[in-house]
């Protein structure tokens, strides 16, 4: 009678927390759907570069055109990993290392 007692509890708790993590999932995470149909605006650092090339008198805009994911280049999307996490091919989904010169520094 106890077991069933504490599986039932343990059952409870394993449900509770499914359903906890899903409704976080549900409230924190952006709806990107509408990337089907729109481009994202441009950033503020694209509108920088165009006022600046404007004030140089230059020409050049800026223009988003979505591609299917088999159309970007390979060394486009290494590139993108190293540049944000130049140690990616090397550790096993956490940089341990970089996580504790960042603990450090606080």
């Amino acid at each position: 009678m106890k077991q069933k007692k504490w599986f039932n509890k343990f059952f409870f708790l394993a449900v509770a927390s499914c359903l906890v993590v899903i409704l976080a999932y549900l409230v924190l995470m952006p709806d990107i759907s509408k990337l089907r149909k729109e481009n994202p605006a441009k950033t503020s650092f694209m509108k920088y570069r165009e006022k600046e090339w404007e004030r140089k008198g230059k020409q050049y805009r800026i223009s988003q055109v979505w591609v299917p994911l088999s159309q970007v280049s390979p060394y486009l999307m290494k590139a993108v990993l190293i540049a944000e996490d130049d140690k990616f091919w090397k550790h096993e989904g956490f940089d341990y290392e970089a996580i504790q010169k960042a603990m450090e520094r606080t």
